[in-house]
């Protein structure tokens, strides 16, 4: 649904939490935070996670990081080397 989110033109944080929300309401490892709309809980194995959904699509939407450039770069494929390339260029 992120992925979806951020591919939308006016995608948003909330609007992908609501897509959250109605998504997984009635699912017993999802908890909607009511009181705070932008927040959800995930129950993991080790316990509840709290998440604020503000940002998420910036956060997803970063560049590469450093290192994994770096790897792509020294590779010995140029194939591997010509997918940043073409990144860069689009």
């Amino acid at each position: 649904l992120l992925d979806e989110e951020c591919r939308m033109p006016k995608g948003s944080d909330k609007s992908l939490v609501q897509k959250l929300w109605k998504q997984f309401d009635k699912h017993e490892n999802f908890k909607i935070e009511a009181r705070k709309n932008m927040c959800f809980t995930v129950i993991h194995f080790a316990g509840p996670v709290s998440y604020d959904g503000t940002n998420f699509m910036d956060k997803n939407m970063d560049e590469l990081g450093e290192l994994l450039k770096q790897a792509i770069e020294g590779s010995s494929n140029s194939f591997v080397r010509s997918l940043l390339e073409r990144a860069v260029t689009e």
